[in-house]
């Protein structure tokens, strides 16, 4: 019994480790640079750590409701320069494969897909989520895609695939690039004419008339 208690504690202590120390090179590197965003603490499931990124705002009261990310950074009233900024924070949590618990509220995503990330149980990274919150912030309105990358040479999806997501990666900070040689005048979609997508993304035509016309 006892040495089946040392396994316990033993196994309690390494997840509490990977938590806080395993997932992300964000976490250890770049949080204490970031700005506007954190993550937060992490939540032991089943032997594996979720967590989340955060906008940083003072909250009137701990009970007060946590509105979605776009809408804290409308609060902030950032200026375009400091909404760049956001943009390459997010960009900082790559590499951070702990499972996202982020709620995304009705307005992210059409209810089929919703449905469908249910059913078949499809969860995705911290720096999957990173991605995902940059992508929203094109949108002038309701975000029709949905959180879940999908590889269209192979038809899979590929949220906790590495090499799929290292080229993701690269695809945005090139994208950022452009756009800030532009200075975010015309927003342009990150993944157009790539062999990646968002699920959601082939709903319509053309998804570049649903992006502001600048950030």
């Amino acid at each position: 019994m006892k040495k089946n208690n040392l396994n316990l504690t033993t196994t309690i202590a390494l997840v509490a480790f990977l938590c806080f120390f395993g997932c992300s090179n964000a976490f250890v590197n770049g949080q204490l640079q970031l700005k506007y965003l954190s993550l937060s603490d992490p939540v032991k499931q089943n032997q594996t750590c979720e967590r989340h990124i955060e906008v940083l705002y003072k909250r009137n009261s701990s009970t007060e409701f946590t509105p979605d990310d776009r809408v804290i950074l409308d609060k902030l009233g950032l200026n375009r320069k400091d909404r760049i900024k956001v943009f390459h924070e997010y960009l900082n949590f790559y590499g951070d494969t702990c499972v996202s618990n982020k709620y995304f509220s009705n307005i992210y995503g059409r209810s089929q897909n919703r449905a469908e990330m249910v059913k078949r149980n499809i969860r995705y990274p911290v720096e999957v989520e990173a991605l995902y919150s940059i992508t929203t912030m094109l949108f002038k309105g309701s975000v029709i895609v949905s959180p879940v990358l999908i590889n269209q040479q192979t038809g899979k999806v590929c949220n906790f695939n590495r090499n799929d997501i290292d080229i993701v990666y690269k695809i945005y900070k090139e994208w950022l690039t452009k756009m800030e040689k532009r200075n975010f005048s015309k927003l342009s979609w990150p993944l157009e004419n790539g062999n990646y997508k968002w699920l959601g993304e082939d709903a319509v035509d053309d998804i570049e008339s649903l992006l502001k016309q600048s950030l």
